[in-house]
C-alpha cells in the first residue's frame, strides 16, 4: 500500500508530466489568459470586452517568443489598420456603396493572405470591423464619422489582451522557444547521423541491395527539422533582443547544419553514380570503425546541445576529430585502390563538425 506522501508524489509527478505536454500547457495558459480577461471586463467595466478576450485567445501561442511576435504583429496590424480608418471615414469618403465594396474586399482579403502574415491579416481585419460599424451606423441612424470612439476603444482593448496574453506567457508555465531550437537542432544532427549512416553503408556494405532506396526517406526528416529550426530562430530572437551572442550561437549551428546536409547530399549524389562494388570493397575495418566513431561524434554534439551540459567535453571531442582525420589520411594512403572522392567526402563531413564544436565552445547556448 502506498502512503499519502507517495500517493501525493505520484499524483503530481502525473500532473507534471500532462503539463510538460505543449498542447496542454498552452490550453492551460489559454485558459488562465481568458479567466483574466474576462475578470478584468467585468471589474472594470471595459467597453466593448470582448475584443479583450479574442486578442488574448490570438495572442497565446506556443512559447515566449511566438507569443511575442504574434503581439507585435497584432499591435501594429491593429493600429495601421485604425488609421487608415480614421482617414478614410474623415478624408476620403463615406459613401455606402464605396464602404461596403471595400469591407468585402477586406473581408476576402484577411481570410486569403496565409497565417504567418498575421500583420496583414490584423490590419485588414480591423478595417473589416470599423467599416462594418459605419455601415451599421449611417444605416440605422443616417450620421456618418462616428466610429472614432469605437476605434479608440478597439486600440486600448487590444493593448490589455496583448498585455495579459505576453504575461501569462512569461509567468505561467513558460515555455521557451530557444529550449524548443535546442531540441530541434539535436533532433537535426541526429537525423544527420542516421542519413550519414545510410550513405556510409552504401560507399561500405556490397551486399546490401536495398539501402539505395532508404537514403531518400531517410533524408526528409532532416529537411523538415531544418525547416523547424528556422522557425524557432526567427521566434528565439524574440524573447532574446538583448542577448545577440546567443542568438549568434545558434544560427551559426543551424547554418552548419545545413551545411552538412549540403555535404551529404553530394555524398549520397556520388555514391549512387561513381561508387561501383570494386570501389567499396577497397575498405577494410578500420575506415567502418572510423565512420562508427564520427557517427558517436555527432550524438554527443546532440546530446550536448540538448542538455546545455558536458561543454567541458567539447575539447576532447575536437581532439576526437582530429585523431579520426588523421586515422583517414593513413588510411588512404595505405589502400591501394582509395576512392578518393569517398575519403574527400568524410575529411570535409569532419572538418564540418569541428566548425560545429568551435562553434560550441563559444557562450553557453540559452
Amino acid at each position: 500500500m502506498k502512503t499519502d506522501n507517495q500517493q501525493k508524489c505520484s499524483t503530481w509527478q502525473t500532473i507534471s508530466h500532462y503539463i510538460a505536454i505543449a498542447e496542454v500547457r498552452l490550453a492551460l495558459q489559454a485558459a488562465i489568459a481568458a479567466a483574466l480577461a474576462v475578470l478584468a471586463y467585468q471589474f472594470f467595466g471595459i467597453k466593448n470586452g470582448y475584443w479583450v478576450l479574442v486578442t488574448v485567445l490570438v495572442v497565446m501561442q506556443a512559447n515566449i517568443g511566438s507569443s511575442i511576435k504574434r503581439a507585435g504583429q497584432r499591435i501594429l496590424g491593429t493600429f495601421l489598420g485604425a488609421v487608415f480608418s480614421v482617414l478614410l471615414f474623415h478624408y476620403v469618403t463615406t459613401n455606402v456603396i464605396i464602404l461596403s465594396y471595400l469591407f468585402l474586399i477586406c473581408l476576402f482579403l484577411q481570410f486569403a493572405i496565409p497565417l504567418w502574415r498575421y500583420t496583414a491579416i490584423a490590419f485588414f481585419v480591423t478595417i473589416s470591423v470599423l467599416v462594418g460599424l459605419e455601415l451599421l451606423i449611417i444605416t440605422a441612424m443616417g450620421s456618418t464619422n462616428t466610429t472614432s470612439n469605437f476605434i479608440a476603444v478597439r486600440l486600448a482593448d487590444t493593448c490589455i489582451g496583448i498585455s495579459i496574453g505576453v504575461l501569462v506567457s512569461l509567468f505561467v508555465f513558460p515555455n521557451r522557444a530557444g529550449r524548443a531550437l535546442r531540441n530541434s537542432i539535436a533532433n537535426g544532427l541526429r537525423a544527420t547521423d542516421c542519413y550519414f549512416q545510410a550513405i556510409a553503408t552504401y560507399y561500405l556494405v556490397t551486399e546490401n541491395q536495398s539501402q539505395d532506396d532508404n537514403i531518400e526517406l531517410l533524408k526528409q526528416p532532416l529537411i523538415q527539422t531544418l525547416q523547424e529550426n528556422r522557425t524557432y530562430l526567427s521566434q528565439h530572437k524574440f524573447e532574446n533582443m538583448w542577448r545577440k551572442t546567443d542568438n549568434y550561437s545558434l544560427y551559426q549551428l543551424l547554418l552548419m547544419e545545413e551545411r552538412l546536409l549540403e555535404l551529404l547530399t553530394f555524398m549520397a549524389s556520388y555514391a549512387e553514380f561513381h561508387c561501383q562494388e570494386s570501389c567499396k570493397t577497397c575498405f577494410d575495418v578500420k575506415v567502418k570503425e572510423i565512420v562508427a566513431e564520427i557517427s558517436d561524434v555527432l550524438h554527443k554534439i546532440a546530446t550536448a546541445v540538448e542538455t546545455r551540459s558536458d561543454f567541458p567535453k567539447i575539447d576532447a571531442l575536437y581532439d576526437t576529430t582530429n585523431e579520426l582525420l588523421r586515422a583517414i589520411e593513413q588510411e588512404s594512403q595505405q589502400l591501394e585502390n582509395t576512392p578518393t572522392k569517398a575519403i574527400v567526402h568524410l575529411t570535409s563531413f569532419l572538418y564540418d563538425i569541428q566548425d560545429m564544436l568551435t562553434c560550441l565552445q563559444r557562450p553557453a547556448l540559452p
